[in-house]
């Protein structure tokens, strides 16, 4: 292994296998923050069966949840501030933000 390390032409492969880590934590990052629009969803679906406007306490902690996604998908693109799969997923997460917000939220049967 210690010689494998040190020989020259390994370098280049090292440096490719740097960059498919730092783009699997990226897309780590957005599925741990996916985890949060899982939660909100679920209270949404909760909110939307019982018959209960998402206003109030309700948006904020669906907000919060949201807010939670953000944070996620911020830290990956700091790590790869190219990375198409996080832009995406924040556009994605604005709307998830709009339907909540409007309370377009259909029941899932």
């Amino acid at each position: 292994m210690s010689e494998t390390l040190g020989n020259e032409e390994a370098a280049p492969l090292f440096d490719q296998a740097g960059e498919h880590f730092r783009d699997a934590a990226v897309v780590s990052l957005i599925q741990w923050g996916n985890v949060f629009i899982v939660k909100a969803d679920r209270l949404l679906q909760a909110l939307t069966k019982a018959g209960k406007p998402i206003k109030g306490k309700d948006l904020d902690a669906v907000m919060a949840l949201y807010d939670a996604t953000q944070k996620k998908i911020e830290e990956g693109l700091r790590i790869k501030p190219d990375s198409w799969e996080a832009v995406g997923s924040l556009a994605q997460l604005e709307w998830e933000r709009a339907k909540a917000k409007l309370g377009y939220v259909l029941p899932v049967p």
